[in-house]
């Protein structure tokens, strides 16, 4: 799918099938998806990520905990966004990010706390994708 003509000039603006929550210098950003994916082991996560098609995009990802970090600062925007075009809020605990430790271990995302911390990956982790404009 292309992208609509005008870019985005506010965080919480929906776009390009989700909901902008980083604008980088040049313009360009990220959105996060409508709603949650659902809740999945790391592999199955990346997977479900790389298969989800919000919007009609095709083009999304298991965010990194970095990406997570800067979604947590402006959340409470973007939860008002979402619940207002009737979505899903970023509403549970731990996000699984595709940030790996070892072949045990990735980082996880806690949206109650603000931090991330290590999960063992054959856990379960909700998931939320995003995806670059």
């Amino acid at each position: 799918m292309r992208e609509p003509s005008a870019m985005p000039t506010e965080i919480g603006q929906a776009y390009g099938g989700g909901i902008v929550f980083d604008i980088k210098e040049d313009g360009h950003g990220l959105v996060v998806a409508m709603e949650d994916i659902g809740d999945f082991n790391w592999k199955e996560a990346k997977s479900e990520c790389l298969a989800y098609k919000g919007g009609g995009y095709t083009d999304w990802y298991l965010p990194s905990k970095e990406e997570l970090k800067k979604l947590y600062e402006v959340k409470e925007g973007v939860n008002r966004s979402l619940l207002k075009g009737g979505s899903t809020a970023i509403s549970r605990t731990a996000y699984w990010s595709s940030t790996e430790d070892n072949a045990l271990n990735s980082w996880e995302f806690y949206f109650y706390y603000g931090v991330a911390s290590l999960y063992y990956k054959y856990d379960t982790n909700a998931v939320r994708a995003v995806r670059a404009f």
